[in-house]
């Protein structure tokens, strides 16, 4: 989806209903991981997959209307730009649920489960 967004950012530079139709693809494979998880992922680490699943959506759905020149009130591209930021806040915070469902980590306690960045 940031890929997207980025031929959204340059029009011209790239057929955005092509770039689409490859994020179509793989939703269509990320949803296919959904339904499986779904029926096996424990209810603490499905909560998490919920909240990226209902975040990645909404995304997506502002790009599909961004493309199609038919967007809402509070479409933009930075607003999916945030969403991506969002998104990839909230695949940390599943990953975290994750490794502590399978007892490879204690739980975070709310606390942010990506390193640190280091200093250049």
């Amino acid at each position: 989806m940031n890929d997207h967004a980025h031929v959204l950012l340059r029009p011209g530079a790239e057929d955005p209903h092509a770039a689409l139709a490859a994020v179509d693809t793989a939703r269509a494979d990320y949803r296919q991981r959904y339904a499986e998880a779904q029926m096996i992922v424990p209810d603490a680490v499905f909560d998490e997959v919920r909240e990226v699943n209902t975040a990645l959506g909404a995304v997506y759905g502002t790009l599909v209307r961004l493309t199609r020149g038919m967007p809402r009130e509070g479409d933009d591209l930075p607003g999916v730009q945030r969403g991506v930021r969002q998104g990839w806040r909230l695949l940390s915070r599943m990953r975290a649920a994750m490794r502590t469902d399978l007892d490879v980590t204690e739980p975070s306690h709310g606390q942010d489960m990506r390193r640190p960045r280091s200093s250049p």
